[in-house]
């Protein structure tokens, strides 16, 4: 991902940094959310959803289309709807 945000586009860079104990990039990226950061936005990348997923004003859940990814999303939907998240989808094409 820090690969991808640095060579995304020059007019379109992306401030970012990886985690650390002071961060102060807008963009976090890491694989553990520490009680320490603070942000509006989680793209969770993992299987899971994190303990501390509602500091956050919104949540991206990226999923793919295959069935274990499908699944994933599905589990992760539930946990969402079940302690009442406002949600909302976005379908991206393949072509």
């Amino acid at each position: 991902m820090d690969d991808l945000l640095w060579s995304f586009s020059a007019e379109s860079f992306v401030p970012h940094e990886r985690q650390s104990e002071n961060h102060t990039a807008p963009v976090i990226i890491g694989d553990r959310l520490s009680q320490a950061i603070k942000s509006d936005l989680l793209i969770n990348l993992g299987e899971d959803v994190p303990t501390t997923v509602s500091k956050f004003q919104r949540v991206v859940e990226p999923t793919g289309y295959d069935e274990s990814s499908r699944n994933s999303a599905r589990v992760k939907y539930k946990y969402y709807q079940d302690r009442g998240f406002p949600i909302f989808t976005h379908k991206i094409s393949l072509s």
